[in-house]
């Protein structure tokens, strides 16, 4: 019997590590020549935007986290269901960053991106927020904040007009 109870606590364990969160480490970077606005769309996850004096790129860190799967299955659903791209259009700059969920959420898949993005000076932002906290500093130009679904907004330093659509 007690064989029988330390072989299925083994087994518990096992499943139990094969089915931790995922989390992967993504790195993007977009040269702003010409770039007078960065505009990002994002889904669940938090943000923290910060504005740096004398840098000529955007620099984006994507901590990219799926609950309760293994690494074959997250790798089947970030490549099914994640958005992750930088780029650039006229003078506007896009970083998308979020997972499709299903129909009324149902089929979701308990992806969440966290982003931190470097900003230089000078380029104004604008935000579409799914969920999750909010941080903006040091940004010169003007910021706007729409579609902000729920968690916290900070800001500080920010130069130009804020305007919040939420």
């Amino acid at each position: 019997m007690r064989s029988f109870i330390v072989m299925a606590m083994f087994v518990a364990s096992l499943t139990h590590a094969a089915m931790n969160d995922y989390t992967e480490t993504r790195y993007l970077q977009l040269d702003t020549d010409d770039t007078e606005v960065l505009s990002i769309d994002a889904g669940a996850g938090s943000m923290d935007i910060k504005g740096v004096a004398g840098a000529s790129a955007i620099s984006v860190k994507a901590v990219i986290e799926i609950s309760d799967t293994n690494v074959d299955e997250a790798m089947k659903i970030i490549e099914r269901n994640m958005t992750l791209s930088l780029e650039q259009k006229g003078t506007v700059a896009h970083l998308k960053a979020w997972f499709e969920h299903g129909f009324l959420n149902f089929g979701s898949d308990d992806g969440r991106i966290d982003i931190e993005v470097k900003v230089p000076q000078g380029i104004a932002v604008i935000i579409d927020d799914g969920s999750g906290s909010i941080k903006i500093s040091d940004v010169e130009e003007d910021l706007i904040i729409t579609g902000d679904g729920s968690g916290g907004l900070t800001y500080s330093d920010i130069r130009g007009t804020v305007q919040e659509d939420t």
